[in-house]
């Protein structure tokens, strides 16, 4: 159990780069042999070269490496890392955990934090500043960064064959639900009905402009971004259902993205102007957002002047920056929460919908401006404005209800 394994430490091991020994075997005593995985939290890798280290650490000691979109690891296809978690963990027969090493904050997803208090395994914090333990379930404290604490146990003495079911258990489970996610793109291609459809046959038109189609998955766009997104350059998230979204369909893969967020209960605060300041170091970001965050910081457009003129001085092409803009007209957010209800005071306190002209305050900022309804469609505009110079926003217009059934079939 945790007292005789972690005595000898105490609950928390003080501020160093390097574990000494004893700390070493304290970790190893409470995760050799047992059903132990990796929470890999927000900020877990800064470079690419760390996320190979985390995920060749983790194949040693047999250890699922549970990805939060924040993580860095995603860039990664290491069978090691379960992007999927999510999913996995909405299935009855996902595989309990007995050791949880948490890196960072907790992953975006709420299901992940719910199932695990109810399985209550024995909980390692590992974070350079503190536990941001909200369920007071940590049992050990590491303050370090976690590719210190990676590096200080680079050599493993557990039995791998102990842990390798439970790693290959995940696996499996990952691997099925990636391709319930990924057929959200067979389920977005536009299906046309009644005469729109026969005189798209005869035409030989398979999207004709008449044609009455249902409302697109947001997922469906997301897939899209990452497909697109060019390798190296930055995907900053709004907090919400845009982070979410990425949670849910950025899928691993080899090509490397700096995908950034900001989070907590005040992440919509500023979310434009911090975007946009993210995205002076690199040469291509692709800004995700909804309507409410968009609004909230309205006015970070206005440094589409100021780009083109730091530019301008320096003698280079600003930065391209693409704002995507998925437009549920309210917050639809709260259609998946507790609150969600059909009184009429739920649209009035929470979904509060809104019939804003973003045209007009991207006229107002010269922003060039797109407005999109189908996948495909964004597809051909979102690879346009890549490499745009300066602030450019492409607007998805979505349905305010049935958010929580648009997402159902995908998780």
């Amino acid at each position: 159990g945790l007292e005789g394994a972690a005595g000898a430490v105490g609950p928390e091991v003080a501020a160093v780069s390097r574990l000494s020994a004893a700390v070493c075997d304290q970790v190893k005593a409470l995760i050799c042999g047992r059903r132990a995985l990796v929470l890999a939290g927000e900020g877990t890798c800064e470079s690419l070269e760390e996320a190979r280290e985390v995920a060749a650490w983790a194949k040693a000691y047999g250890l699922p490496l549970l990805a939060d979109p924040l993580s860095g690891l995603r860039s990664l296809g290491d069978e090691a890392v379960i992007d999927n978690y999510d999913n996995v963990l909405g299935r009855d027969d996902f595989p309990v955990p007995e050791v949880v090493i948490r890196f960072g904050r907790y992953p975006v997803s709420k299901r992940c934090v719910q199932k695990l208090a109810v399985a209550r395994p024995i909980e390692i914090v590992v974070d350079a500043g503190e536990t941001r333990d909200f369920n007071a379930m940590t049992d050990l404290f590491v303050t370090c960064s976690p590719i210190d604490f990676v590096r200080s146990l680079l050599t493993c003495d557990c039995d791998a064959q102990a842990s390798a079911g439970f790693l290959s258990a995940w696996r499996e489970a990952n691997a099925a639900e990636r391709a319930r996610i990924l057929s959200v793109e067979e389920d977005s291609r536009e299906r046309v009905t009644g005469k729109a459809a026969n005189e798209a046959e005869v035409a030989g038109d398979a999207e004709p402009e008449s044609a009455a189609v249902a409302p697109r998955p947001e997922g469906a766009y997301v897939r899209e971004i990452l497909k697109a997104a060019p390798a190296g350059s930055c995907l900053f998230s709004a907090n919400s259902m845009a982070i979410r979204a990425i949670d849910t369909f950025y899928v691993k893969g080899d090509k490397p993205l700096a995908v950034l967020c900001n989070r907590g209960l005040n992440g919509i605060d500023g979310t434009v102007s911090t975007a946009l300041g993210v995205a002076q170091h690199f040469e291509q970001t692709t800004f995700l957002t909804g309507d409410f965050t968009l609004q909230h910081d309205l006015g970070g457009l206005a440094l589409q002047r100021e780009i083109a003129q730091v530019a301008a001085e320096r003698g280079k092409l600003a930065p391209s920056i693409v704002v995507v803009l998925l437009n549920n007209n309210g917050g639809g957010i709260f259609e998946m929460l507790p609150q969600a209800s059909d009184e009429p005071y739920f649209a009035r306190l929470f979904s509060a919908p809104q019939d804003v002209d973003f045209s007009h305050a991207a006229a107002a900022f010269n922003v060039p401006y797109r407005k999109v309804g189908t996948p495909s469609e964004f597809s051909q505009v979102y690879g346009e404005m890549l490499g745009t110079p300066g602030i450019s926003l492409i607007e998805v217009k979505l349905p305010l209800s049935g958010l929580k059934a648009r997402y159902r079939a995908y998780q």
